[in-house]
């Protein structure tokens, strides 16, 4: 295994697994996805112009990764009763305020939950976004919007009881 490969894993691995976890919902597929973007990446023979580019590429391929889980016959069909969901035994945020607001962005629907954690949570620009998602820019910005607007809603009611 080659030094650039574990310098990947090591500086991208939790933005994968995090990127995933909002496209799925769900801890055990977050990490198969990285998993597999990982092996992706090992059999890759893509020469990478620097980190950024790296980045963006495992960015893209997490992504599509998620849309294949999701097409899939078998993630269709399974019971909602049979998915595992985010346990409070995960330390995902480690304080209660971040919690909250993790919690939140994960009842938004799979397309949302995206774009809120590549623009908010990684810095992407919307038209970064809309490159990764093979979407318009308008609709990254009309997503960003309905989810700001679902988000005040939801985290109102819970910052408004302190």
């Amino acid at each position: 295994m080659s030094s650039e490969y574990e310098d990947a894993i090591r500086e991208h691995s939790e933005m994968i697994y995090r990127l995933a976890l909002a496209g799925t919902g769900n801890v055990h597929d977050a990490e198969d996805i990285t998993q597999d973007v990982f092996l992706k990446l090992l059999n890759s023979k893509k020469a990478f112009a620097d980190d950024e580019h790296r980045k963006a590429w495992l960015i893209k391929v997490t992504v599509n990764q998620v849309r294949l889980l999701r097409r899939s016959a078998w993630f269709k069909k399974r019971s909602k009763d049979e998915i595992p969901e985010i346990t409070d035994g995960e330390d995902i945020c480690t304080d209660t305020e971040n919690k909250i607001v993790f919690d939140a962005v994960m009842t938004l629907k799979q397309e949302m939950r995206l774009t809120v954690v590549l623009y908010y949570f990684y810095d992407h620009s919307c038209s970064e976004i809309a490159k990764m998602t093979g979407t318009k820019e308008a609709t990254v910005r009309t997503r960003l919007r309905r989810a700001r607007e679902q988000l005040r809603i939801l985290l109102k009611e819970d910052f408004c009881d302190e």
